[in-house]
């Protein structure tokens, strides 16, 4: 008996059998062969049992997770499969999670992305030894299986503290504790795009770092149309002796970047225009949006001397209009169980910006949160 370690690069169904074909290594040039086949004489225990397995490997493929599969010295045979445990004695420096965000996120990516939009992957990893220490590093991603690999340099450097080691969440609120990617706009496209750990290197001395349980996934990027809106600024006169307050440039700017990271857009595009309010000040947003062509149409700016509990805009216009359903080809979970009778195929899931520093990139950024 033989146990081959790797990434599934790609997963065959074939309708004979039916058989699952798994190319399994760790990059999609070096790959063995491997199959899984359902035959006429198994046993319903034998089915649902090669049927995990070949589910285990579906997930694996778009999670990007290391498998173990077991088969015979001289066969290509998969008697069994399963993840490699996280060795941290061997290995102290650890992956706990790969999150790519666009400004909300969840760790199981259930926000989707958006092309062309501005993306930062971040990288969560853990220290089991001490003293701690820094580390900076690269990433490779590329689009599809046969694509190009681009190399992308960290952002920050990122310290890591052995009493936060397998806490992801102290990670995830602080910016300078996961090592930060902003990825190139080239590399945002719509479709679908593969990420790995590229290397690690300790920032203090240089010296390069192992990285046990690491993961290569594949998320997808989905286009979508831009947000078109009319901004309207509101001119008032208060105090005595009276001044007159006029949005400036700034106020309509933080508006337009507020949208175009709360709403599923990748592109904002405004107009915008200054206009006498109507309401005596001070004045909230049910007075300032009373009349209805510019409560049906507009959205309105105040300048910070207003009501900044609602920023001179109507609440409702505040709150991100519900997500579509995507389009096909975005990665999937896998079926519970059944092997399809239809032959079908999938490739290793799915096919510049600067940031200055770490501190640029907000602590919201790949936080789940509701606007």
């Amino acid at each position: 008996m033989a146990i081959t370690t790797g990434f599934v690069q790609r997963l065959t169904w074939l309708e004979s059998g039916p058989t699952a074909c798994i190319w399994l290594g760790s990059t999609p040039t070096s790959t063995d062969l491997f199959f899984i086949q359902v035959r006429a004489s198994d046993s319903d225990a034998d089915v649902n049992f090669k049927c995990s397995m070949v589910g285990l490997l579906f997930q694996a493929q778009v999670t990007g997770r290391q498998v173990d599969v077991s088969h015979g010295a001289s066969s290509s045979e998969v008697t069994s499969a399963g993840t490699p445990l996280c060795n941290v004695a061997a290995t102290p420096l650890q992956l706990d999670a790969i999150e790519v965000t666009q400004a909300i996120q969840s760790l199981s990516q259930g926000v989707p992305l958006l092309a062309g939009k501005r993306t930062v992957v971040r990288l969560y990893l853990s220290w089991y030894s001490t003293p701690g220490i820094s580390v900076q590093g690269q990433i490779a991603v590329r689009q599809g299986p046969g694509g190009p690999s681009v190399t992308v340099a960290s952002a920050n450097t990122a310290t890591l503290d052995p009493a936060q080691a397998g806490s992801v969440g102290p990670k995830r609120n602080d910016a300078t504790r996961s090592l930060n990617f902003l990825l190139p706009i080239l590399q945002t496209v719509e479709g679908p795009l593969i990420i790995s750990v590229a290397g690690l290197t300790n920032s203090a001395t240089g010296a390069a770092l192992t990285l046990g349980c690491e993961t290569r996934p594949t998320v997808w990027f989905h286009r979508s149309p831009p947000l078109r809106v009319r901004i309207l600024g509101m001119s008032y006169t208060q105090g005595m002796p009276a001044v007159t307050f006029t949005p400036a440039a700034i106020d309509f700017n933080l508006l337009v970047s507020w949208l175009g990271r709360a709403y599923p857009v990748a592109q904002v595009v405004s107009s915008q225009a200054v206009v006498t309010a109507t309401a005596a000040a001070p004045f909230g947003c049910g007075d300032i949006n009373a009349p209805g062509a510019i409560r049906a149409r507009t959205t309105t700016v105040s300048s910070a001397t207003g009501d900044s509990s609602c920023a001179g805009a109507p609440r409702a216009s505040r709150r991100p209009p519900r997500r579509k359903r995507w389009p096909p080809g975005r990665p999937v979970q896998a079926p519970g169980a059944g092997i399809p009778t239809a032959p079908t195929e999938t490739g290793t899931a799915g096919t510049s910006s600067v940031i200055p520093s770490a501190a640029s990139i907000p602590v919201s950024a790949g936080r789940a949160r509701t606007i």
